[in-house]
Order: C-alpha cells, then sequence, then structure tokens
C-alpha cells in the first residue's frame, strides 16, 4: 500500500519502521498521506480505509488479535465485490458492522496506544512485548 520497505535504517526515526509508522499515521488519520500514489487511484478512500483496517489487524502483536488467512481473503473478496457493484453487498456490510469490534476482541492485557504515544514509545513497547513473549515460548 506504501511502496515503502518494511524497515529502512536511512529512513527517519518516526519512519524507519513501516509497521509501526502505518500504525501511528492511521490512528493520527492520516493515512492518505502514506499510501502510494498509484494505490490511492485504486479505490474510493472508504474502500482503502477498510483495506487499511484490515491490515492493521494483520499487524497485531498477539496472534488471537490477527484475523485468519480466510477471514482475510473474505474481506478482501467482499471488498473487490463492493467496488464492482456497491449495492450487492449492502447486507453484508449491514452484517459486517454488526459482529464484535476490534476492541471487543483485544485482550484485556493489550493496553491501547493514545495518540499522544510517541514513535519511539510504539517501538519501545513492541520490542519488549517481542522479548518477553520470545523468551517466555
Amino acid at each position: 500500500m506504501t511502496g515503502k520497505e518494511p524497515f529502512c535504517p536511512e529512513r527517519s526515526e518516526a519512519e524507519r519502521y513501516l509497521a509501526i509508522y502505518f500504525i501511528v499515521s492511521m490512528k493520527e488519520n492520516r493515512l492518505s498521506q502514506i499510501l502510494e500514489p498509484r494505490v490511492l487511484r485504486e479505490g474510493t478512500l472508504e474502500q482503502l480505509q477498510a483495506i487499511a483496517e484490515l491490515v492493521k489487524r494483520c499487524l497485531c502483536l498477539k496472534s488471537e488479535e490477527r484475523p485468519t488467512m480466510k477471514e482475510v481473503v473474505t474481506e478482501l473478496e467482499r471488498l473487490r465485490r463492493y467496488r464492482n457493484d456497491p449495492w450487492v453487498n449492502q447486507q453484508s456490510l449491514e452484517e459486517s458492522e454488526s459482529l464484535p469490534s476490534e476492541e471487543a476482541r483485544v485482550d484485556s492485557h493489550t493496553e491501547p496506544l493514545s495518540l499522544s504515544t510517541s514513535v519511539s514509545e510504539i517501538s519501545q513497547q513492541y520490542y519488549s512485548f517481542q522479548l518477553q513473549h520470545d523468551v517466555s515460548d
């Protein structure tokens, strides 16, 4: 979506780790600023936002919080059908809105990130979490 490498030491600290930069950009409502121009031309802002939300879920650290590949395929197919015929999936859209929200799926041990959280704080939390789980596995 962004056309950037996952890690680039030459980028600024805020942009060095693409996954973190992507999540922070979404929280700050700057999705259109980080997407590749070609991607911006391929869909509506609503579709791109839905795909970005799916990507964000895929980036969750805990596997229980990430969608299964089947869920990813289903969502992408729904979005593709919606692009071809927005009226076809009105019922599907209403059904998906009645599903538990992402917040409801999050484990009670997960701390939400606030908008004031800096990239370096997020990086530190991310790597601390990884170290804790790598040691215990």
